[in-house]
């Protein structure tokens, strides 16, 4: 690997172009890290060499078409379906870095009376954060990366959950809530008691852990890195007669560290707390005449693999549109 003048000086005649463009996007930091990962795969393929951090010890997947979980009345008739496809977990371990990815395709919840509740897809979903390799077409993904290689955290969490789609049915509703009906009355009382006694206890235990957090420094504390997108359900809530329907899009929940924030703060709130910027946004609700239903799964899907499609073009100019901005 050569650094931009290097290569500038090494190059002759046609390598001018693309690959000169590329090496001209790079920073010394980023160039730094490129050529310590070309240096310990070249250590790593002569063999004999230690491990490096980038080195793969072991990996573990697990892959499940389907899980469903099913309520059925004592005759066999089914009352409620929820069911997830897809799913997807694996580990990667490094010398010093564990990296997990959990990931679920479809998810939907289904009722004798009709669906209840159907997943969208990432790819799809707007304002969405970029999700995990390989989990751009999912309805949901989690990463968690312990000890980057980067060593830039301790913890990187990654959360993006798409849009799912509700329809609101009183009758299905309250058969599920039928089902878990118990005969005998429970006493309210006794419950209050327990619930004041371990509300205590918890008090009790954060007042500890508090106290445990304010006497360590901030070089002890560790360093957490926060990226969640998580789409609130769009719910579509007909009245008994079918004339109107309310549409109330519940919106876009965001939450992300910020690091720059921390220079603000005293050494004490500085080893307390982790600053992060929350947002909500796209909130709204609508009445439509009639009766509503929502796209099928198959229509989702086709239109999630339409928006995947336009997405990348629409994103690369956004992007080259900040960078001008900032230039």
């Amino acid at each position: 690997a050569q650094r931009p003048a290097q290569a500038a000086a090494a190059a002759a005649g046609p390598a001018e172009g693309g690959a000169a463009e590329a090496d001209a996007e790079l920073g010394p930091e980023e160039w730094s890290t490129l050529e310590q990962l070309v240096a310990e795969q070249a250590a790593s393929l002569a063999g004999g060499a230690a491990d490096t951090p980038t080195t793969v010890c072991w990996v573990l997947r697990v892959e499940v078409e389907q899980l469903a979980l099913q309520l059925q009345e004592g005759s066999g008739r089914l009352i409620c379906q929820a069911a997830m496809q897809g799913v997807d977990a694996g580990v990667v371990g490094y010398p010093a870095t564990h990296d997990c990815l959990f990931a679920v395709a479809k998810f939907g919840v289904t009722s004798s009376h009709g669906p209840l509740v159907s997943s969208g897809s990432l790819a799809a979903a707007a304002h969405s954060i970029r999700p995990a390799a390989g989990a751009a077409n999912h309805a949901m993904s989690l990463r968690l990366l312990r000890n980057p290689q980067d060593g830039s955290c301790d913890l990187l969490v990654q959360l993006a959950v798409a849009p799912s789609y509700v329809t609101y049915n009183n009758a299905a509703l309250a058969e599920v809530a039928g089902f878990f009906r118990t005969e005998e009355a429970l006493e309210l009382s006794r419950l209050q008691a327990q619930a004041a006694a371990r509300t205590d206890k918890l008090r009790h235990m954060a007042q500890l852990q508090l106290r445990a957090l304010s006497q360590r420094s901030t070089a002890s504390k560790p360093r957490m890195r926060l990226a969640m997108t998580l789409h609130a359900p769009k719910v579509a809530v007909p009245d008994d007669s079918g004339s109107i329907t309310l549409i109330a899009d519940l919106g876009c929940f965001t939450v992300r560290s910020n690091p720059p924030a921390s220079k603000s703060m005293s050494a004490e709130e500085a080893a307390l707390y982790e600053p992060f910027v929350a947002k909500v946004d796209h909130v709204s609700a609508y009445l439509l005449d009639g009766n509503f239903a929502w796209p099928s799964n198959e229509e989702l899907a086709a239109a999630a693999t339409a928006a995947a499609e336009t997405a990348e073009p629409a994103a690369a100019a956004s992007e080259a549109f900040v960078e001008a901005q900032q230039q």
